[in-house]
């Protein structure tokens, strides 16, 4: 495929290094892009089923069972900012594949504009876009590969930037154990105009991993995600914490030297589940726990880190809801609605 140098060249340019923590721009590119993804932790890399959201988060997720599929996403945020997702799946046969377009876009409303000294000039807007096409193909009976590429434009009062990436993924999916993992390099890329001159804002460059496993004749799915893998330590560490001193007054080891192993594998970590309650509702539930870590207040951490909702099936429509609970500040709704386009017009 053409595709493929171009990609590996945007792999060889992209900064491989740590992307945690605003160590690079363009973060509004980890939203979820379905109130399913939203319910289930914010990442769903390993499921397929007949979800064209699915294709966003990983390319190889695309399946002959997206063909003609329409989906529409909307997510309602803090502070008045909405984002969502439009994506529609094709089958190519001439291709032995199946592909994808899509448009995620973030919105973030409208400000008050003022001067260094505080007086008022004129209104503005800031927003975020992304465009890209997917493409599936077989490698065998049970693995599929695939590759999205994206165009992401940023603007931001009377500032811009435009970029473009990659993201790379594998899908395994074995239908007799009812068991798939997959392997996802996202944010692939380079920078084309930079939001001020002489600037290159880096990609949040990551790479996950995930496994789920529905357990036979029971009502449910069981899912991990691991996310931010190109990073071993993710774990926050608070600047503002003090050293101690002993008898001796001699320094000692300060609360952020100190090695939280589990702690730091956890924060890698999301677990997720879907029960199926016959063929037309699933209730999902999942927990974060790097969200958890990091935005629960320490003495009321209430159901920080954990998400919800669920799915059904009405007449020819199928309808998606989720909510995040990121801190006691406010929760992330999320609604979906998904159809395929051939059962109304036909193919």
């Amino acid at each position: 495929m053409r595709l493929v140098p171009f990609i590996i060249t945007l792999f060889m340019a992209s900064p491989l290094v740590a992307q945690v923590g605003g160590s690079s721009s363009y973060g509004f590119m980890s939203l979820p892009s379905s109130a399913r993804a939203l319910a289930l932790g914010g990442n769903i890399i390993h499921t397929a089923e007949g979800d064209v959201n699915q294709g966003y988060h990983n390319p190889a997720a695309l399946n002959s069972e997206m063909d003609g599929s329409l989906s529409f996403n909307n997510a309602f945020y803090f502070a008045g900012t909405t984002y969502g997702y439009f994506g529609y799946g094709r089958s190519l046969p001439k291709l032995e594949a199946t592909g994808s377009a899509g448009i995620f876009f973030v919105n973030y409303g409208k400000f008050t504009g003022t001067d260094a000294a505080g007086n008022l000039t004129a209104d503005f807007r800031a927003a975020d876009l992304i465009a890209h096409v997917g493409i599936s193909r077989h490698y065998s009976p049970r693995l599929r590969y695939g590759a999205n590429l994206n165009l992401i434009y940023s603007q931001l009062e009377s500032y811009s930037a435009l970029a473009i990436s990659a993201d790379l993924g594998s899908f395994y999916e074995d239908t007799a154990r009812l068991f798939t993992a997959a392997l996802v390099l996202r944010n692939i890329g380079t920078p084309i105009k930079s939001y001020t001159p002489d600037n290159r804002e880096a990609l949040p460059f990551e790479i996950q991993f995930g496994v789920s496993k529905r357990l036979e004749h029971t009502p449910f799915r069981l899912m991990v995600v691991a996310h931010n893998l190109q990073t071993p330590n993710i774990r926050y560490e608070d600047p503002n914490a003090q050293p101690t001193t002993n008898l001796f007054n001699d320094t000692t080891q300060t609360p952020k030297e100190k090695k939280y192993i589990a702690d730091k594998i956890a924060r890698h970590l999301i677990f997720g589940t879907e029960f199926y309650l016959g063929k037309t509702l699933r209730l999902r539930v999942a927990y974060n726990h790097q969200r958890r870590a990091e935005m629960a207040v320490p003495t009321k951490r209430a159901l920080t880190g954990f998400s919800f909702g669920m799915g059904m099936r009405i007449y020819r429509f199928n309808m998606d809801y989720g909510f995040g609970l990121y801190h006691l500040g406010g929760v992330s709704h999320m609604i979906g609605i998904s159809t395929r386009v051939s059962e109304f017009w036909g193919r």
